[in-house]
């Protein structure tokens, strides 16, 4: 960016920052433009796992599948998993059936990201998307509004389907194909239907 355009948006961090309290977000999108670390952090891991944080604030109806609004959480995330434990933790989200913005919440960020590092850091990815499309993910992330309740829900659900996808009772391949779109006859509904109903 060039180096007049990052002052400009350091400095309306800083005046709105002391006149008025300005809404996070922003003051997040500010901080980027000023290339500051924390900001430009979140940002690569957001670009990496397919997640966009939103300039302002929306329902969860009327955000796009990758959007979120918790860039703290993914900061937060960030400083005790690192780089590759946050982007491991969204990926779990938006490369399977659960790529919805309610499953992009705080709680279910924080909760995601320390799972993975906690049980499931040795685990290929492939494997934990497999069991992770048979996760009750939307009911557990409107049920443990804490990360800490998510968590524990998370790796007690995750860590079973986990072990039938290893033992070969799910299979890979059967979980992939629920995740298309068009397989609008399966049981487990297509990304982007999951959380809609009543969403807000």
């Amino acid at each position: 960016m060039p180096a007049d355009r990052r002052q400009q948006a350091a400095a309306f961090r800083a005046v709105n920052a002391n006149v008025t309290r300005i809404h996070a977000l922003s003051a997040y999108h500010a901080a980027l433009g000023a290339g500051e670390a924390d900001a430009v952090a979140i940002d690569a891991a957001c670009r990496a796992a397919a997640v966009s944080i939103v300039r302002y604030p929306k329902r969860i109806a009327e955000m796009k599948p990758g959007e979120t609004m918790a860039h703290g959480a993914i900061r937060t995330s960030l400083r005790l998993y690192g780089h590759s434990g946050v982007v491991a933790a969204l990926r779990l989200v938006t490369q399977s059936r659960h790529n919805d913005p309610a499953n992009l919440r705080a709680n279910a960020i924080a909760g995601i990201a320390g799972a993975v590092a906690e049980r499931f850091s040795r685990e290929r990815e492939a494997a934990l998307l497999a069991a992770i499309d048979r996760v009750d993910l939307c009911a557990m992330t409107a049920r443990h509004a804490d990360k800490t309740g998510f968590k524990t829900a998370f790796i007690v659900q995750l860590g079973g389907m986990l072990a039938g996808v290893k033992s070969g009772a799910i299979s890979p391949k059967r979980c992939a194909e629920t995740a298309r779109p068009a397989a609008r006859e399966s049981s487990i509904p297509a990304p982007g239907q999951i959380c809609r109903d009543g969403a807000a």
